[in-house]
């Protein structure tokens, strides 16, 4: 095991877990920017019960978008597009996340922060990542 001091972003949720002794921690993965340009995902494990506490007090209005932006950065790079559907998110989205309202929230709060505008083709919506951001996760 390694202990040091990274940068960088939280990356999905941050889950409770319990050790075979009945210990509590937590677990998170955050993505670093390496040296070379590229990131790389780091698993954060926590034992200290402020540390656990603070790292868990997340609430769903800052996790869930989170959530999804990853899920969708993953997704419009695997299929090198800028977009991806509601419905494909409906569909093979991070769980949790796969209904209307959730998605819609989600969506919401992202726009408000400038990381994806929605699209409307007639009744389909699209939802658009800033470049800017699949700049800076590749």
């Amino acid at each position: 095991m390694i202990d040091g001091l990274i940068a960088g972003k939280l990356y999905g949720a941050p889950q409770q877990r319990t050790a075979k002794t009945g210990k509590p921690f937590a677990v998170a993965k955050v993505r670093c920017a390496a040296g070379d340009g590229e990131s790389l995902f780091v698993n954060v494990i926590a034992f200290d019960g402020d540390t656990c506490t603070a790292l868990l007090a997340m609430p769903p209005e800052v996790a869930n978008p989170m959530r999804l932006e990853n899920w969708i950065v993953d997704y419009c790079r695997k299929c090198q597009s800028q977009t991806v559907s509601t419905r494909e998110i409906q569909r093979t989205g991070p769980g949790g996340l796969r209904d209307k309202e959730t998605i819609k929230q989600a969506v919401a709060e992202l726009v408000d922060l400038g990381r994806v505008r929605v699209i409307h083709q007639g009744r389909k919506r699209l939802i658009e990542v800033n470049p800017a951001i699949l700049a800076e996760v590749s």
